[in-house]
């Protein structure tokens, strides 16, 4: 495996501002200082239940902002300054009033055909099968 490739992939990886950017990067630190803590203790036990303890905070953590960010998505990924640019915009637009009247909607309905112009010439009757 060459490092510096994986490096160079890891340092593409663009977490964006927002509260899901900022916690990614919160989460990212805690398991790099636990998983350093656990080393030093030079302790099986004491690796094996950090290990347990991030994942499960992970987990936890992850799953409470991804609730956050369906139910909020431009406060997860907008940044202060574009959140309120946004806001301003969404504003502005409610202030542009109510929209012209269109015209009426298309009627899909079949028309009505007139079936009495239609010339009918003599109609074959199908041929039997031997045997039936």
């Amino acid at each position: 495996m060459d490092l510096e490739k994986i490096f160079e992939k890891v340092g593409k990886v663009s977490l964006r501002g927002g509260i899901f950017g900022k916690l990614t990067w919160a989460i990212i630190v805690i398991c790099i200082c636990v998983t350093a803590i656990a080393l030093a203790t030079r302790n099986l036990y004491v690796e094996a239940a950090a290990i347990a303890l991030m994942m499960a905070f992970a987990f936890i953590f992850f799953w409470r902002l991804l609730n956050f960010a369906e139910k909020h998505p431009l406060v997860a990924i907008l940044e202060g300054s574009e959140f309120l640019t946004h806001e301003r915009m969404v504003q502005a637009a409610k202030d542009q009033g109510v929209l012209p009247p269109q015209p009426n909607a298309i009627d899909h309905a079949q028309p009505s055909m007139d079936t009495s112009a239609i010339e009918v010439d003599e109609v074959q009757e199908p041929k039997q099968i031997e045997g039936q």
